[in-house]
C-alpha cells in the first residue's frame, strides 16, 4: 500500500461526503467543532491555572476560587468540568500523565 494513494482516497471520500451534505449539515458540524474547541480550551485553562497555583501555593492552600480567578472563569464553570472539585482535577492531571509533585 502506498501512503500517497491512501491519502488521496481519504481526500476523495471527504470531498464526496461534503458534497452530499446540505449547507445546514455543514454549518452544524462547524458549530459543533467550535463548541468542542471552546470546551477543550476552557478545560485546559482551568488545568493550567490549577497546576501553576498548586506549584506556587501548594494543593491545600489553593482554593477553587483561586483557580477560577487565575483562569478568568467562574466557579460554576469549574464545577461543570470537575463536579467533585479538586479531587477530579487531580485525577485529570494524573490521567494526563502530569506528575502532581505538589500533592503531599
Amino acid at each position: 500500500f502506498c501512503q500517497h494513494s491512501v491519502n488521496e482516497k481519504k481526500k476523495a471520500l471527504k470531498s464526496a461526503i461534503l458534497v452530499s451534505m446540505t449547507s445546514n449539515e455543514r454549518t452544524l458540524i462547524s458549530i459543533s467543532s467550535k463548541r468542542q474547541a471552546y470546551y477543550d480550551a476552557t478545560k485546559e485553562a482551568l488545568i493550567n491555572s490549577a497546576r501553576d497555583l498548586f506549584k506556587s501555593k501548594g494543593y491545600a492552600a489553593t482554593t477553587v476560587s483561586d483557580i477560577t480567578k487565575n483562569a478568568n472563569k467562574t466557579r460554576t464553570t469549574f464545577y461543570h468540568y470537575f463536579p467533585d472539585g479538586k479531587v477530579n482535577l487531580i485525577q485529570t492531571l494524573m490521567e494526563l500523565d502530569v506528575t502532581p509533585q505538589f500533592v503531599a
